[in-house]
């Protein structure tokens, strides 16, 4: 069976307050933050599969979601 792999860009950039930042601004909200360059990458990893299958599972429905209109609180 063939195997699809898709491949996104990123940048990772040091965190003043130490670890690292990373992020795929081609696919809206996927950021993640790593103690390690190498955690940050795996991080974001995981961000991007869980984007991807709820863009899958919700038929594409996030990108036409008004997101301005969400709020989320930490």
């Amino acid at each position: 069976m063939e195997q699809k792999v898709e491949i996104y860009p990123i940048s990772i950039e040091p965190m003043a307050e130490g670890g690292y930042f990373a992020e795929c601004s081609l696919l809206q909200g996927c950021h993640a933050e790593g103690e390690t360059f190498t955690e940050a990458i795996n991080n974001l990893q995981d961000v991007i599969r869980v984007h991807k299958k709820c863009d899958i599972e919700f038929k594409n429905y996030a990108k036409n979601y008004h997101h301005d209109k969400v709020k989320i609180y930490n």
